[in-house]
């Protein structure tokens, strides 16, 4: 049984626990742009802008009201189209095993269901991105980000 002021103590524990957060991304720079053009199209002033070419179209960035170029194919960008899919995995990763009351164990709980969704959402993206870049889909990674 938890008394009042050991559920207090716990929670005070608690409330010490690092942020954390799993990053995604590219392992090299060059795929970095590359995905970033796949997820929100090309900014003003870097290519294909201003013109468009045979498979590209002006488009508005829904999230910056911006004008950039995107694919005809992707105009939606085929990373953001992810984005439920990754929240989900994500979700159940924190409804997994962990001890909320237990501050000894948090952060490593936090450290093993964030590092297995990141991991998982990063295949499932280098799944999607597979059939449109290689080379981007070949240098996404995961890494737990731990921050003080």
């Amino acid at each position: 049984m938890l008394s009042i002021e050991d559920l207090a103590r716990q929670l005070r524990d608690a409330a010490t626990v690092q942020s954390r957060s799993a990053v995604i991304g590219a392992a090299d720079a060059e795929s970095g742009i590359i995905a970033r053009v796949l997820e929100f199209g090309s900014i003003a002033g870097e290519p294909p802008w201003p013109r468009p070419g045979p498979r590209t179209t002006l488009a508005l960035d829904p999230e910056t009201g911006a004008q950039v170029v995107v694919s005809l194919r992707l105009p939606h960008g085929v990373i953001r189209l992810q984005r439920p899919q990754m929240l989900q995995v994500l979700l159940d990763s924190l409804r997994g095993s962990a001890g909320w009351l237990d501050a000894q164990r948090i952060e490593p709980d936090l450290d093993r269901n964030l590092g297995r969704a990141g991991e998982e959402i990063a295949a499932q993206l280098r799944g999607a991105l597979a059939g449109i870049s290689g080379r981007v889909a070949g240098s996404i990674v995961s890494q737990l980000d731990s921050r003080s």
